[in-house]
């Protein structure tokens, strides 16, 4: 069992975010200083001085073109919808025929499906990250994913999102992960696979050990006609992060002969060949607005019209 996080962003996110804006000036303040104390005076506001030149400097040349602004990176521009796809990776003729579930699952020093899950931790310990049983956690955490990743042609998982901080009340560090899945029982059978149960017994056996930490999940099944989504110049995220098996590109031939896949079925990420992301084109009248993304059409004037959002 691997004791990192599987993602480094994800690892010096939660690190960053570990301790409040006061403790980071604090820090600055005494390297600063320890600087004052050891050079001379011009050179010790140097350091200070340089970094926030450069750094005013980088944002200048970005926002003028002259460097790659890399917060566009895997940006899709437009208005998108991420429908539950067809066995074969392709786009419904008929929309919200499947029921989506999500699983949230949380971890909190003081750690989910749309079948979904939320999954959440968190440590109320004011060691936070560095809490005694948050390395072990963490582990057990990400390991219940890497078997799931590897299997997902076969286990129904759809995807998950990255992690997402809470940092609200300033006091720990709340983590959510939301996981989406074909079926209920596609997420039963993952609650009861083996990585999945190690990682539960841990918890079981070591929840009076660590009274400082917390975990949550949340269980969303949503019945057809009673979920959609939309995406306008987002990077993939939520039910737009999902994977289906296929091979379709925004270019195949067979995508422009209906009205439903005039646009984007995109292609996953490299590490992941033989699926595409669900991500379709909004703008038919198909995907245009809330009502028919839900299936829900005869709604509108009960609702008093239906803006095309």
């Amino acid at each position: 069992m691997s004791s990192t996080w599987t993602i480094p962003a994800a690892q010096l996110a939660v690190f960053r975010h570990n301790f409040s804006l006061i403790t980071w000036l604090l820090i600055g303040a005494c390297i600063q200083s320890i600087f004052v104390l050891l050079l001379p005076q011009r050179v010790a506001i140097l350091p200070a001085v340089v970094l926030l030149a450069a750094r005013y400097i980088k944002t200048a040349l970005v926002s003028q073109g002259y460097l790659h602004n890399a917060s566009t990176d895997n940006v899709v521009v437009g208005k998108m919808t991420a429908p539950i796809l067809n066995e074969d990776g392709s786009v419904p003729e008929q929309v919200q025929m499947s029921t989506s579930v999500e699983d949230p699952i949380t971890l909190r020093p003081n750690i989910q499906t749309t079948e979904g899950e939320n999954k959440h931790s968190q440590s109320i310990s004011s060691r936070g990250l560095f809490a005694p049983g948050m390395k072990d956690m963490s582990a057990y955490f990400n390991g219940m994913f890497e078997g799931v990743v590897a299997d997902r042609l076969n286990n129904g998982f759809l995807g998950k999102t990255s992690t997402f901080l809470e940092i609200n009340d300033g006091s720990h560090i709340t983590t959510l992960t939301i996981s989406y899945w074909k079926d209920v029982e596609c997420l039963h059978a993952f609650a009861h696979s083996p990585a999945h149960r190690e990682g539960w017994d841990w918890w079981l056996k070591g929840r009076k050990e660590y009274p400082h930490l917390g975990i949550y999940h949340e269980t969303f099944a949503a019945p057809a006609g009673h979920w959609e989504n939309i995406y306008e110049n987002m990077v993939p995220m939520g039910m737009g992060q999902a994977l289906y098996p296929g091979t379709q590109s925004s270019s195949s031939p067979e995508k422009k002969k209906t009205s439903t896949s005039t646009s984007a079925l995109l292609p996953s990420p490299d590490n992941n060949p033989g699926f595409v992301r669900p991500l379709v084109d909004a703008k038919s009248s198909t995907w245009r607005t809330m009502t028919a993304r839900m299936g829900r059409p005869g709604v509108m004037k009960e609702w008093g019209g239906d803006a095309a959002i």
